[in-house]
C-alpha cells in the first residue's frame, strides 16, 4: 500500500510517530527479476509480455517502486529503506526498531522462476542495457545507494 495512502488514513501524529519501512533492490536485479516473473510464473503470464530480455528493455515497463514510499513531489515518506539483498539482516533489524523478538526470514516466495533470465553479470556488461535500467530508477537511487557497477 503506497505510503501516501497510509498517511491519507491516519491522523498527521499518528503517521508521524510509527516506523516506516521499506524494501528496495539493486534496478537490474530487480528488473531481471521481474522480467523472469512475467515469463516463467503461470500467474504472471499475458498476452503481450515481453518474450526477450531485449524486448523486456524496449518495452520499458519497470518495476520502479518509488511512488509508493515517496509523495506526489517526490519527498521520502519512510523512516529506512533496507536492501533486499540484506533482508534477513534487516528484518532482525526492523523487529529490535519496534520491539518485537524472534522474527526471522523462512519463507522465500517467489523462487525458482529465474530460469532462461540472463544473469545479473551478463546485463552489467552491456552498457546500453545498464544504462536504460539505471536511468528509469532515478528516482528509487536518490535515496538508495546502488551503483551500475555492483550489485
Amino acid at each position: 500500500m503506497p505510503a501516501v495512502e497510509i498517511r491519507q488514513a491516519l491522523e498527521p501524529e499518528q503517521f508521524s510517530t510509527f516506523f516506516k519501512f521499506c524494501f528496495e533492490r539493486h534496478p537490474i536485479d530487480k528488473c531481471l527479476s521481474h522480467f523472469a516473473m512475467l515469463l516463467n510464473s503461470p500467474g504472471h503470464q499475458a498476452e503481450g509480455n515481453p518474450k526477450t530480455w531485449e524486448d523486456y528493455l524496449e518495452r520499458g515497463v519497470f518495476p520502479n517502486n518509488s511512488p509508493i514510499y515517496t509523495d506526489e513531489g517526490g519527498n521520502l515518506l519512510v523512516d529506512r529503506i533496507y536492501k533486499y539483498e540484506e533482508l534477513a539482516q534487516s528484518i532482525k533489524d526492523v523487529c529490535a526498531e519496534i520491539g518485537v523478538s524472534g522474527a526471522e526470514l523462512t519463507v522465500f516466495e517467489k523462487a525458482g522462476f529465474r530460469h532462461r533470465v540472463p544473469e545479473f553479470a551478463t546485463v552489467m556488461r552491456n552498457a546500453a542495457q545498464k544504462d536504460r535500467i539505471m536511468k528509469a530508477f532515478e528516482s528509487t537511487l536518490r535515496f538508495v545507494d546502488y551503483v551500475a557497477a555492483a550489485k
